[in-house]
């Protein structure tokens, strides 16, 4: 995981536009295919706040603490948020019309869907399920939400991939 880094995902809309157009199967098996291949831009609050170096790469201090918020949907489920690029995270604007907080325009994080897994998939502190339902990918416009177990799989299909990919190289 990267921060602060600019991300656009030209395919990722694309196909998200012709999935909103007519969901048919290929459809969505594009718009999944690019879903995995993406870098998203998740809003992030990071203690200390990062610096950036000399290359004009940002540092976060081994320890900080990064939290990703949530939304809470009308059904009690919460649901981590993030945008396909930054202009879409920085122009969003909730139902009350308030737009995104000037905190997230100076730290977000560039995450793949399969860390949000990764993060799902960890155990908590006292051993009970994540209590995050999923990803709000562009919550506020086209507000597709991928559930926590989707998730998941795509983290271990990743896993198991490097896995084989280790085993290969053994022989």
């Amino acid at each position: 995981m990267k921060f602060n880094e600019e991300t656009s995902n030209p395919m990722l809309v694309g196909a998200l536009q012709l999935l909103r157009a007519e969901d048919t199967p290929e459809h969505r098996k594009l718009f999944t295919g690019e879903l995995t291949k993406a870098v998203l831009v998740s809003p992030v609050f990071i203690d200390p706040a990062p610096f950036v170096d000399e290359k004009g790469v940002t540092i976060v201090e081994k320890g900080a603490k990064v939290q990703f918020p949530f939304i809470t949907a009308n059904d009690g489920k919460r649901f981590f948020v993030a945008f396909t690029d930054i202009k879409t995270m920085n122009d969003s604007q909730d139902a009350n019309g308030n737009t995104t907080p000037a905190i997230f325009k100076d730290n977000h994080a560039n995450i793949r869907l399969e860390e949000f897994g990764a993060m799902f998939a960890a155990p908590t502190p006292d051993g009970a399920e994540h209590p995050i339902s999923g990803v709000a990918i562009n919550p506020f416009n086209e507000n597709i939400v991928i559930n926590k177990d989707m998730a998941i799989s795509i983290f271990k299909e990743k896993m198991d991939a490097v896995k084989n990919n280790i085993e290969k190289m053994k022989q």
